[in-house]
């Protein structure tokens, strides 16, 4: 986030939900969930909304992975609702946006 390098901050936040998915030891339903983070996840990704919060998701990543190694799982799925929950402005913002025909991400 430091060099905001949107790519490289994607393929890392890739990288820690694939991990955290796969604990629940179900390939499928992994693969579904990481299709649909691949779907939706650029939406509004570079946009100034979405910029800050990919600066407030990091910490928010380390702060997961501290819960659940301290065996806090239920604080750690709470945490993890919000961290996801917290994209939808974004989201919703970037979908509802006028389309003049350009891509946009």
């Amino acid at each position: 986030m430091r060099t905001r390098d949107v790519p490289l901050y994607l393929a890392a936040d890739r990288a820690f939900h694939r991990e955290l998915l796969s604990r629940a030891g179900n390939a499928v339903l992994t693969g579904i969930v990481m299709r649909l983070r691949d779907t939706m996840r650029l939406y509004g990704i570079s946009s100034p909304a979405g910029l800050a919060r990919q600066e407030e998701s990091v910490p928010e990543h380390y702060r997961i992975i501290a819960l659940l190694q301290q065996g806090s799982e239920t604080d750690a799925a709470a945490l993890m609702h919000k961290h996801i929950m917290d994209w939808e402005p974004i989201f919703s913002d970037y979908l509802k946006a006028p389309r003049d025909g350009a891509v946009r991400a």
